[in-house]
């Protein structure tokens, strides 16, 4: 920054490094744009970025400028994941980005891979830098978690996109048929019991009692 002669800036060291930090961040990683023949940018739609734990999921979803467009933070549970879906759904082009494919984020990341949704892993150490430019301290939060990966997405070419695992889609196969199964089981146990009391009401009515039951 330049300053006129006589003039000091009355910033830190802390807050001129951090300052540094954003431009260099700027200046370093390409956003997610693609140019078109004609030299012209297009839009490659947006990011949903998700810090993931195991009982929740916080999301973020940016544009290809890094314009936040909604958040979020649902459940991992059936309901809570089917409403994050359809949030993300939403938009039309999009992709995922969850923190930590091979770890805490592995199981969510299938799940949506499987659903037929396009995800990249975020390395931890890269959303944790992220994090200390855009904070000054490296503080996590869900919030700014989501962010920080959203950003890393957004601004880092040749992330690594979670592909198919036979085994969990065999095993998503038979969660799926359990489900089946499972309602069938439910729906079936409740038809007995309606026809049970149905018979039951029946065989008291007066019509259908001996004549020493009537006493």
């Amino acid at each position: 920054m330049w300053l006129s002669p006589g003039l000091r800036s009355h910033r830190t060291p802390r807050e001129e490094r951090l300052e540094r930090g954003f431009v260099l961040l700027e200046v370093a990683v390409p956003s997610l744009l693609n140019i078109t023949a004609m030299g012209e940018e297009e839009a490659l739609g947006v990011i949903i970025g998700m810090d993931p734990h195991k009982r929740s999921a916080t999301i973020e979803v940016v544009d290809d400028r890094g314009v936040v467009m909604a958040k979020g933070r649902f459940g991992t549970d059936k309901v809570g994941y089917r409403e994050m879906l359809a949030e993300g759904r939403r938009f039309a082009d999009r992709v995922w980005a969850v923190e930590g494919c091979n770890g805490i984020g592995k199981h969510i990341a299938h799940r949506l891979v499987h659903d037929g949704e396009t995800v990249l892993d975020v390395p931890p150490k890269l959303s944790a830098q992220v994090r200390v430019f855009a904070t000054g301290n490296g503080r996590k939060t869900d919030p700014v978690d989501a962010h920080s990966v959203a950003m890393v997405a957004l601004r880092t070419p040749n992330l690594v996109r979670v592909e198919v695992d036979d085994d969990l889609v065999v095993m998503g196969m038979l969660a799926d048929r359990r489900d089946v199964l499972g309602r069938a089981r439910t729906q079936t146990i409740n038809r007995l019991h309606r026809l049970l009391l149905e018979l039951l009401q029946h065989l008291e009515h007066p019509r259908h009692r001996r004549p020493d039951q009537l006493t």
